[in-house]
């Protein structure tokens, strides 16, 4: 892992990438994230395997619709996924991180940048996305033991599994998925595509939701805007300690 590592140039051909965006673009216009005006096909055409990833994933393929996205993830994912496993510690990413291979997070993750796992990614605490719109992206399955999503699009291909609480807040929030496992799932003003399995699930349920949740505390004489707000700030800082 690096900076800006690339792919090597070895053994992948550039027009099978073109060939798989015309083999799998019909399927993706049955996605709730399809735009035709976005002009995938042109728009992914004649990208080069070797391109940085982290690049791709974190601009070249910004502004346009996530199917764009979840399109170039299975490419990469089922053409250059490596058998590596790779470990880090926890904490703060601040710089794009990028993993071929596996990748297994010992403790807590917070996400303010982009991170691309070609294969499962693993985390034995909480994920956290909620600074300055972070990405994620990963060609395996996310596990984690709680998921906090904020402003911020993830997009993983075999599917989310959390083992207590996944919440996902606000309408710039972007989640792709096989599937989102969860004990307990809290939406609020939110995009998900994904197949949900989850003992408990609160669509749009407020503080009241969060606070019977998480044991937090709120003003009951506060607006539902300031409430909500400040039932947000003391589940992040319970989450990332």
């Amino acid at each position: 892992m690096g900076m800006k590592p690339r792919l090597p140039a070895t053994g992948i051909s550039p027009l099978s990438f073109d060939d798989f965006a015309r083999i799998n673009l019909k399927a993706l216009e049955s996605s709730p994230y399809y735009n035709p005006e976005d002009d995938l096909l042109s728009r992914l055409q004649g990208l080069h395997p070797t391109r940085d990833l982290l690049e791709l994933f974190g601009d070249g393929l910004q502004g346009v619709s996530p199917s764009a996205r979840y399109l170039a993830l299975r490419y990469y994912a089922s053409e250059c996924r490596q058998s590596s496993k790779s470990t880090r510690s926890g904490g703060m990413v601040k710089e794009p991180l990028l993993c071929m291979g596996d990748l297994h997070v010992e403790g807590t993750l917070l996400n303010s940048d982009c991170i691309v796992v070609l294969g499962d990614l693993t985390i034995t605490g909480n994920y956290l996305a909620f600074l300055d719109y972070p990405l994620l992206y990963v060609g395996g399955r996310l596990r984690v033991h709680n998921l906090f999503l904020q402003e911020t699009e993830s997009i993983c291909l075999e599917g989310i599994e959390a083992e207590r609480v996944a919440t996902l807040v606000r309408n710039h929030t972007v989640t792709i998925a096989k599937s989102l496992q969860a004990k307990t799932l809290i939406m609020d003003d939110v995009s998900l595509d994904a197949t949900i399995n989850a003992t408990h699930v609160y669509e749009d349920g407020g503080y009241q939701v969060y606070a019977d949740t998480f044991d937090l505390t709120f003003d009951a004489d506060a607006d539902d805007f300031d409430a909500d707000e400040h039932i947000v700030e003391q589940l992040i800082s319970m989450l990332r300690d």
